[in-house]
């Protein structure tokens, strides 16, 4: 689509160009004509660059929130093995006392002395009594402790803050998402801050910087994706950054400084999503 409407601002900038060709091999008011017309044409290129830049922004929106998704059902699945695999402990746990006290009953009943040994005959037809509850209660004091509750006290407990972090970034993507720019820069803040180790850190801080711009603080939008850059300098969402510190030079009129940093994002980050939309960009710059 990017492709379509650049060839389509071409044309656009080739339809003006032909008839003041025309016009400079009759008249002499030529290139005061060429003035007049140029400067629509440019507010019109410019305002069709901020029409693209908002519809890379909410497709960016989209990969992120589905980023986002994907990390979530990546961590319910490894909390799910974890706790499986704490079940199975748990299990193997009931499995060794149910042997152990099997074992202990076994010993107990070895170490009784036989009756049918050593004893008169007129012994032998005495019937025996059974054991009372007080015999039974002090064989199973002799027991030893169950092993399944120290296993349960001291068993690691899983991260409680890990789906708040994500509930975090969630929530703070949603107001973006939603226009709420404002809340958005406050949240993602909020988030850095508590979760500065966080993988989504870096994208946490480039949804800051697009919040800016689309607020249209050109300066702020700047300086938060440049934090990016400098903290987070291997992160996927650097050459983006790029493209959005352009953005914003262009809509301050900078426009010598902006195709210097588009022509960076073509020569470092070539394979780049950010890199096709740049060179889009570059020839629709006057």
């Amino acid at each position: 689509m990017l492709a379509q409407l650049a060839l389509i601002l071409f044309c656009l900038e080739g339809g003006h160009a032909a008839p003041l060709d025309d016009y400079s091999a009759s008249s002499d008011n030529a290139p005061s004509v060429d003035r007049a017309g140029t400067a629509p044409a440019q507010a019109g290129l410019l305002e069709l660059l901020r029409q693209l830049e908002l519809l890379r922004n909410q497709l960016t929106s989209l990969n992120g929130r589905l980023e986002v998704q994907s990390h979530e059902v990546q961590l319910l699945r490894e909390q799910q093995k974890k706790m499986y695999a704490d079940l199975d402990s748990r299990l193997a746990t009931l499995e060794k006392l149910a042997a152990t006290l099997r074992s202990t009953n076994a010993q107990g009943n070895l170490s009784q002395p036989s009756t049918s040994e050593n004893v008169n005959p007129e012994q032998t037809t005495t019937p025996q009594l059974p054991a009372t509850s007080q015999d039974q209660g002090s064989a199973s004091t002799q027991s030893p402790p169950l092993p399944s509750q120290q296993q349960i006290a001291n068993a690691p407990e899983q991260p409680a803050n890990v789906l708040n972090e994500f509930q975090m970034y969630s929530a703070a993507k949603d107001l973006f998402d939603r226009g709420q720019y404002e809340e958005a820069i406050a949240a993602f803040q909020k988030f850095i801050v508590t979760f500065p180790q966080s993988s989504n850190a870096a994208a946490a801080q480039y949804w800051i910087g697009n919040a800016y711009y689309a607020l249209k603080h050109y300066d702020e939008a700047i300086k938060a994706q440049q934090t990016l850059i400098d903290q987070y300098p291997k992160h996927p969402k650097v050459p983006d950054a790029w493209l959005n510190i352009a953005s914003s030079l262009i809509a301050q009129g900078k426009i010598q400084e902006a195709k210097s940093t588009i022509r960076r994002i073509i020569a470092e980050y070539p394979l780049s999503e950010a890199s096709e939309a740049a060179l889009s960009r570059l020839r629709t710059l006057p």
